[in-house]
């Protein structure tokens, strides 16, 4: 047996709900649909997994902040029984029913000490020129997420770089929160190995809160703020439209993820270019999955990941 439990969630904050009707299909070992089924009012499903089935396909239908619904197919290759948990599927028409503040940030000491080639970001956006900056926090289990503030060299990334984290609380929320050179900890290096061009690179940390830190790499070097958080991961990236079709297209992505736990090590991020093979085979099975007929494809041979679309 196989279950799961389909959710909407909010990507501002912690609120979700039941997704009914999503379509879980279950092939068997040559790709061939043997059977589809919905999840039910509650956004559950059961499908027994003992008759063949070995790969499983969740269509998604992701739904942005306007209501407009973008379908995302994720095949799940030689899966064995078990609970899958939660499956989440974005609904941006949520966020509104989110709880948020605007926090006023001033950061004009930094601005003071740093020259011009250094950015300073605030959640990962530029706030170049600027001495403060005011950025939306929302409650997620009942506290105001962090703020990430970043200070990155804009053209030498073997130099350093700088983080602070703001924390505000439901009884601070509404002050302005100055973030001195006292507040700020250094990066430390991280040494990857990359093998092509077009690496989309960037780190990041998982907190209670979800995602922390994020920063995009430009080049060959990488960093972790190891002094302001304890679990830090690495990622690499490969993105190709492979052909942009009306009213599908489709992209080739290749990725890889690593915890960084130990400095002294390498991290090969390297990545395999196997998008012919993917677009031939994913293309048949969306062809099929839309004309509610067989399919057959085959994804032997490839480097993926256990969620291989």
């Amino acid at each position: 047996m196989v279950t799961a439990d389909a959710v909407y969630y909010s990507p501002k904050c912690d609120i979700e709900r039941p997704a009914q009707n999503v379509r879980f299909v279950a092939h068997d070992v040559d790709g061939s649909i043997i059977r589809e089924q919905k999840t039910n009012s509650q956004g559950h499903i059961e499908l027994n997994w003992n008759n063949g089935e070995t790969h499983l396909t969740i269509v998604r239908n992701n739904i942005d902040e306007e209501g407009y619904a973008e379908q995302n197919l994720i095949t799940e290759v030689s899966l064995k029984a078990g609970d899958l948990g939660k499956v989440f599927i974005l609904d941006g028409t949520m966020d509104k029913q989110c709880e948020c503040q605007d926090v006023h940030i001033d950061f004009s000491e930094i601005t003071q000490t740093f020259d011009d080639d250094y950015d300073i970001y605030v959640n990962n956006s530029s706030t170049s020129g600027y001495n403060d900056d005011i950025e939306e926090s929302c409650l997620i289990n009942g506290e105001y997420e962090p703020i990430s503030v970043t200070v990155i060299h804009q053209y030498d990334d073997t130099l350093p770089a700088f983080a602070a984290r703001v924390m505000p609380t439901k009884s601070n929320v509404q002050e302005t929160f100055r973030v001195g050179m006292d507040q700020l900890s250094q990066s430390s290096h991280v040494n990857i190995l990359l093998n092509n061009d077009g690496n989309a690179v960037w780190t990041s940390a998982n907190t209670e809160f979800g995602s922390e830190a994020w920063v995009d790499h430009r080049g060959q070097n990488a960093f972790v703020f190891d002094e302001l958080h304890d679990d830090n991961y690495i990622y690499n990236s490969y993105f190709q439209t492979i052909q942009d079709l009306t009213p599908l297209s489709f992209r080739h992505r290749g990725y890889k993820r690593s915890k960084v736990n130990d400095l002294s090590k390498t991290y090969d991020l390297g990545l395999p270019n196997n998008s012919v093979q993917i677009l031939s085979e994913t293309q048949l099975l969306l062809e099929n999955l839309s004309n509610e007929s067989s399919a057959k494809y085959d994804f032997s041979g490839l480097v993926l990941r256990p969620a291989a679309i």
